[in-house]
């Protein structure tokens, strides 16, 4: 374990040994640690519009992508809250964080809260709206994950575990979340399904 831990700490000092060197990587870094999300989930309510039909069809979309997205963000909140791991600037003195944490209640560390809605949303739109929106949404999740790092605020395994949980997240949300649209039918062949035609 403690060599697991050395490792981490190895990768995470390579990464963040290159913030406060230039200033246009900082504020890039800045901008994916702490405002690259509602992008993220901006840029998936594109695709929903592209691909939605109907109003219905939109709105049951925009409900699978909030479940998927939520329930393994709850998960991986409260494991934070059991493990409360410290974050890297508490642990490592020389440590200068990029970007403040939001409260003593979003404190612990590990897994990264960012990196677990990053990745189940990314799945969620690969899942549910096709591969393009789980490709681009899934390259913006991964320098969000890698900016926490960056920034000091997290360690790699944070962002790993982070993902993983947001990954398989949303795979299982996608299982439990019954609707008739689950299948690969679409919603205007539904309707007319039901209405006879």
């Amino acid at each position: 374990m403690s060599s697991l831990l050395r490792l981490d700490a190895n990768f995470f000092h390579l990464i963040n040994g290159l913030s406060h060197r230039w200033f246009v990587l900082d504020l890039l870094s800045i901008f994916f640690a702490s405002y690259a999300l509602p992008v993220l989930f901006l840029i998936g309510f594109f695709f929903v519009c592209r691909k939605a039909r109907t109003l219905p069809e939109g709105t049951f979309l925009v409900a699978r992508l909030f479940v998927a997205t939520t329930l393994p963000y709850l998960v991986s909140f409260c494991l934070r809250l059991a493990i409360n791991r410290p974050r890297p600037f508490l642990v490592f003195s020389d440590v200068k964080p990029l970007v403040s944490v939001a409260g003593d209640f979003f404190v612990p560390s590990f897994p990264s809260g960012h990196a677990t809605l990053a990745f189940a949303f990314a799945a969620a739109c690969f899942l549910f709206l096709g591969k393009r929106s789980g490709y681009v949404c899934g390259f913006l999740a991964f320098f969000i994950a890698l900016a926490r790092v960056f920034t000091g605020v997290h360690f790699v395994s944070d962002i790993v575990a982070g993902g993983a949980i947001g990954i398989l997240g949303a795979w299982a949300a996608k299982s439990i979340f019954w609707h008739p649209m689950g299948s690969n039918v679409p919603f205007r062949s539904l309707r007319k399904k039901k209405g006879g035609v």
